[in-house]
């Protein structure tokens, strides 16, 4: 397979596995060694490409489910866990160090928590979207922060801020982080209902895509995290339901979609996650 590849502007990398280069060799239980050694590789990837870490826009981690890592929150409302704390910190000490311009710039982000990875004892396996130059005509990176509770993010994790964007726009393409039922006024899951969480899901995916001057029509790709395959029937007809109000053609003209049953989301109180990639019109 190829590490990297690039599309116009864009550049798609294949996940990056805490294993020794050359060696192939994992420590068992050392998640920031691991994380450490994924990032290297992320490093290395975008300087044989002629691009740098800084450039890029999209993360998508996963961890697996081992105890001593993905401990569950003291408060379970809350929308992350002491995992996601760890695994934020350690970003963002790499983000310090090899590319400080994602702490003002930040990428999206979305987390998924899965039973194992393709080597026994790997814990972690980080895959990026970057692009070569954010400043080339016609492929301008903007970004759009996420806010929550009315008090704003970053989240203070010790002496760290955790950023990160709710949406990137790349030119016209639209890269969304992962859209979870967490009420934005309150920054809390208040619906328990599994219908209720996705529609709250499918109106923050709205919020997000319209807070770049599109609508849910342009929506041309979803990655649905649904940790219980019996919510799957009430998902898709949930989901045609909130398209023949709010994005008619996506009734006949769906997006195309992906389905990943993770053990379970950022909070074990969550029971559904979206991500998407859309686009801006052009005018």
């Amino acid at each position: 397979m190829s590490e990297s590849v690039a599309v116009g502007n864009l550049l798609f990398m294949s996940g990056m596995l805490g294993d020794v280069p050359g060696s192939g060799m994992v420590e068992p239980g050392d998640f920031e060694g691991q994380m450490d050694i994924a990032f290297d590789k992320i490093l290395a990837a975008f300087d044989r490409c002629g691009s740098s870490a800084s450039n890029i826009v999209k993360t998508l981690h996963l961890q697996t489910w081992l105890d001593s890592p993905l401990m569950q929150p003291e408060t379970i409302q809350v929308s992350y866990t002491p995992a996601s704390d760890r695994l934020w910190i350690r970003e963002l000490e790499h983000f310090e160090k090899y590319a400080p311009f994602l702490l003002e710039e930040f990428p999206a982000s979305t987390f998924l928590k899965l039973t194992c990875n393709p080597m026994p004892d790997s814990m972690v396996q980080l895959e990026v979207i970057g692009v070569l130059n954010r400043y080339r005509p016609g492929w301008v990176v903007k970004k759009y922060p996420l806010y929550l509770g009315q008090r704003g993010f970053p989240r203070h994790i010790g002496e760290i801020k955790k950023y990160y964007s709710n949406t990137v726009a790349i030119g016209n393409l639209v890269l969304l982080s992962g859209q979870t039922p967490t009420d934005a006024d309150t920054g809390k899951i208040e619906a328990e209902p599994f219908e209720d969480q996705l529609n709250v899901a499918l109106h923050n995916l709205k919020w997000a895509v319209e807070e770049t001057g599109s609508t849910l029509d342009y929506l041309v790709k979803t990655r649905v995290l649904l940790p219980d395959l019996d919510n799957y029937d009430a998902m898709r007809k949930i989901e045609r339901e909130f398209y023949r109000k709010y994005a008619p053609s996506l009734v006949d003209e769906p997006p195309a979609s992906t389905l990943i049953r993770p053990y379970s989301l950022a909070s074990p109180r969550m029971s559904v996650e979206i991500d998407g990639i859309c686009l801006i019109p052009q005018i």
